[in-house]
């Protein structure tokens, strides 16, 4: 990963191969010669300009014409590859002035900042705090990755209302405690990379009102005690990846409004001692599409749930239990799962 630093030596532009739908530069801005590096000149809203070296190892820049640069948009994949975002003055002036040894107080540091749009590539592992980190950064669209943070605690309301974001990337935060609200909000977002969020014990409304959101590649929830709503009003996801809920106490709501929901398949499920109410309502697709997406239910209650009945506890009923997975249980699969303390409605 690059350091935070002005030194870009070592950044071979002529090593990097020219990509489909690489990224062009953007109107109006121009690309300058210095005598050890070539340079983005962006202009700012005061009528002047700003520049932004790009990380081009001086050998090379004395060989390169910025016409012949511009031509192969080689200087906006460079960029892209020093600070993970597209060519944006103002990513590279948070950039130069993030302090990887010592970030201060990230609480809020950039809430309801209109002018973010893509944030760079830095070194997460001293932040110790995500709280409203970016909340209501109603422009942001992008954050590279990945961000690993190591000793990072909360992440509540971290990307709450930045309803331009439209991916996050592969997210470690292994002593994470509290994740509720973290991308609530986030109309446009469409795919979240795997989160490592196996500390968690509050996940509620993590994804709340997601309502484009259609992937996520894999999530820790095995320490979460609290996943109300976690993905409630996602109307877009089709399958979330194998969860386990076996410490959970609640999960009312949990795929409530997931319209679109085909594949669940929970590990744990029926340890919570209340009912999960809501916890499928308007999931109407549940099981459809294949014998895959049907038999993942059906594992979820006869293989990977809780044996209530053994424990003690007492009969939880299935509110909103898909018909078409419910109906197609044989007589010995219902009665197995009816055997472990569960009831349909």
């Amino acid at each position: 990963m690059p350091q935070n630093t002005d030194n870009t030596a070592g950044m071979s532009v002529l090593g990097l191969k020219r990509k489909p739908g690489v990224t062009a530069l953007a109107p109006g801005v121009a690309v300058r010669q210095r005598a050890k590096s070539v340079v983005l000149v962006f202009p700012t809203t005061d009528g002047g300009e700003e520049e932004v070296s790009v990380g081009v190892a001086s050998k090379y820049a004395g060989m390169m014409s910025p016409e012949h640069v511009a031509a192969l948009s080689t200087l906006a994949e460079c960029f892209e590859a020093w600070f993970g975002c597209q060519p944006d003055p103002y990513a590279a002036r948070v950039y130069r002035e993030w302090n990887a040894a010592s970030p201060g107080s990230t609480v809020g540091k950039f809430k309801d900042d209109k002018a973010l749009r893509y944030f760079p590539r830095v070194d997460w592992s001293k932040v110790g705090n995500f709280r409203d980190m970016f909340y209501g950064c109603s422009n942001l669209e992008s954050v590279a990755g990945p961000i690993n943070a190591p000793v990072s605690c909360d992440a509540f309301t971290m990307f709450a209302n930045c309803a331009k974001l439209v991916e996050l990337p592969d997210i470690s935060m292994p002593k994470m405690y509290n994740c509720g609200w973290m991308c609530s909000g986030c109309s446009s977002l469409t795919r979240v990379g795997t989160l490592d969020t196996a500390g968690s014990g509050v996940m509620c409304n993590m994804f709340d009102g997601c309502s484009s959101l259609e992937s996520v590649a894999g999530l820790d929830s095995s320490s979460a005690t609290d996943l109300d709503s976690l993905f409630i009003g996602c109307r877009k996801l089709t399958e979330v990846p194998e969860l386990d809920v076996g410490n959970a106490a609640t999960m009312k709501d949990m795929f409530c409004n997931c319209a679109s929901l085909r594949k669940v398949r929970l590990k744990g499920f029926g340890t919570a001692a209340e009912n999960a109410e809501g916890m499928f309502k308007n999931a109407t697709m549940l099981g459809d599409g294949s014998e895959e997406n049907r038999q993942s239910l059906v594992d979820t209650l006869l293989t990977d749930s809780f044996d209530r009945a053994a424990a003690g506890m007492p009969v939880l009923t299935l509110r909103y239990f898909p018909a078409a997975v419910k109906n197609r249980l044989t007589a010995e699969k219902r009665a197995a799962i009816e055997a472990k303390g569960y009831k349909f409605a």
